[in-house]
């Protein structure tokens, strides 16, 4: 999982680097794809902090399918 998050934030900062970066296309566009990739990266974000705490999906995972 930990892989999965840091392909996850690298790519969503390239993300936000191109959308910050192109004027050409329409603010609502621009706008919508910056929200999307914070929406990632919070995620992304809220996984790590779930690895640290030892919260992993599979143990979570594992209880919710009891």
């Amino acid at each position: 999982m930990l892989r999965e998050v840091v392909v996850t934030l690298k790519e969503e900062q390239a993300y936000l680097e191109l959308w910050f970066e192109d004027k050409s296309v329409n603010e609502d566009v621009r706008r919508r794809g910056i929200e999307n990739s914070l929406t990632k990266i919070s995620e992304a974000l809220g996984k790590l902090a779930a690895l640290e705490k030892g919260d992993d999906d599979s143990k979570t995972e594992g209880a919710a399918n009891l």
